[in-house]
């Protein structure tokens, strides 16, 4: 996992009529924006359905909740499954809808133990691999995150859960302990920006729960990022993963231009039944006023910039032709 930190670019060197050469480049992040947020919710907690998924969506902005698959109940009058008020409050039914709404659910485990005190690989199994089964079978999703209960985990753990997910959370930026106000918040955003990175920020409820936030800062804060559409593309935690993992992997293939055109095909040798998070393709084509990009008769999203075309693509053989103007 390490390498998603790292930007590889993909540079094609494109012969042009006028002499010049530019490139095309596979954008670090979605829409070439120099930053990337995933905002995780461990744990479960009431506020993670009822206040926190409503407060992304103001904001045009989806989370990721890792929930306690075991311990979860189908709804409010079964029977409570855990001591621990703060765990595993929501339920299936209400995971549904927040996830009919455009949100992530990983799994947290089965029960949250320390997986590193777990005594036999098939206790290890049951804590990874059945809760995956049933965070999948409660909400018909595909379930491709996982984030490891109290953060604790080594190679073995590691090398076992990439068995059964293929975006496993080993870094974070613990806000209980990093981000004491909103201030130190949105300066970890604006490091984030500078540093052209990647942050996950780990939280578990608001108002409420385990080291909570406030509304009032999670709104403020969403608002500072909010603001800076332009510089930080948030989204969930296994999308910016995968787009990751395509980005290194992709290959842009020239295969004609013009003084207004070119053609060719971007492809990644990852799985595509996961790996089909557009990429965005960036054209480093200046004066440009208009544009179209079209693969198989069908047309592509296509934004025009000032000195760059950005196109939107999954990774496939088909070719690409994009013109402009």
């Amino acid at each position: 996992m390490r390498a998603l930190w790292k930007f590889i670019s993909v540079i094609v060197l494109c012969q042009w009529t006028h002499g010049a050469t530019p490139t095309i480049t596979v954008a670090k992040f979605r829409d070439d924006k120099p930053a990337a947020i995933s905002f995780t919710f461990d744990d479960g907690s009431q506020s993670q359905a009822t206040i926190v998924a409503p407060l992304f969506e103001e904001f045009g902005y989806r989370a990721t909740f890792f929930v306690i698959a075991g311990l979860t109940r189908e709804k409010p009058s079964d029977p409570v499954l855990t001591l621990r008020r703060d765990w595993a409050a929501v339920t299936w039914a209400e995971w549904r809808d927040v996830v009919a709404r455009g949100h992530e659910i990983g799994s947290h485990s089965w029960s949250h133990p320390k997986l590193t005190l777990l005594n036999s690989g098939s206790e290890l199994r049951h804590q990874l691999a059945a809760s995956a089964r049933l965070i999948e079978k409660k909400v018909d999703r595909p379930v491709r995150a996982i984030a490891f209960p109290y953060n604790q985990f080594n190679n073995g753990i590691l090398d076992f859960a990439r068995r059964y997910y293929i975006a496993i959370r080993t870094r974070w930026s613990d806000y209980t302990v990093l981000a004491k106000s909103v201030d130190e918040a949105n300066q970890m955003v604006l490091r984030t920006i500078a540093g052209h990175s990647w942050m996950v920020p780990n939280l578990h409820g608001v108002d409420e729960g385990y080291g909570p936030v406030s509304r009032d800062f999670l709104r403020e804060h969403l608002a500072f990022i909010k603001a800076r559409d332009s510089q930080v593309w948030v989204d969930t935690y296994s999308t910016i993963t995968r787009y990751c993992a395509e980005q290194q992997r992709a290959k842009v293939n020239v295969l004609q231009t013009s003084s207004n055109s070119c053609e060719f095909t971007v492809t990644c040798p990852l799985p595509p039944r996961d790996y089909d998070v557009p990429l965005t393709i960036v054209l480093h084509q200046s004066g440009a006023a208009t544009a179209r990009a079209v693969c198989n008769g069908e047309p592509l999203p296509v934004r025009v910039l000032a000195d760059k075309i950005l196109v939107s693509t999954v990774p496939a053989p088909q070719s690409i032709t994009v013109e402009w103007n």
